[in-house]
């Protein structure tokens, strides 16, 4: 059975040999030629978008490098922005909730 995974760019430039696997582990916040041509790539995958949720919903350190053209710094800075999001609309949520529940008037 295919995955996304098996229609990456990524994947199929390794296998053609146009890329370098370590091009999308870069170490630390350094990027080189390889990892700015890793992140290019990701730009025209077919399956980016699967590649970016993949990263976003796992932890490390299953998810290490680079995934849908994002680092792992960006990832952690995306995934801390969504949670913020999540907690105000829980949180809103909540409020309307208590709203509903509190009588009105006195009648």
């Amino acid at each position: 059975m295919s995955t996304w995974s098996d229609e990456a760019a990524c994947g199929q430039a390794v296998a053609r040999g146009q890329a370098h696997p370590d091009d999308w582990f870069p170490d630390g916040v350094t990027l080189d030629d390889g990892h700015r041509a890793a992140i290019a790539l990701c730009g025209v995958c077919p399956v980016r978008k699967e590649c970016h949720d993949t990263a976003l919903r796992t932890t490390r350190p299953s998810v290490q490098g680079i995934w849908a053209g994002y680092t792992e710094p960006q990832r952690d800075a995306q995934v801390r922005v969504l949670a913020r999001r999540q907690r105000r609309v829980v949180a809103r949520h909540e409020q309307r909730r208590r709203d509903a529940a509190t009588p009105r008037g006195g009648r």
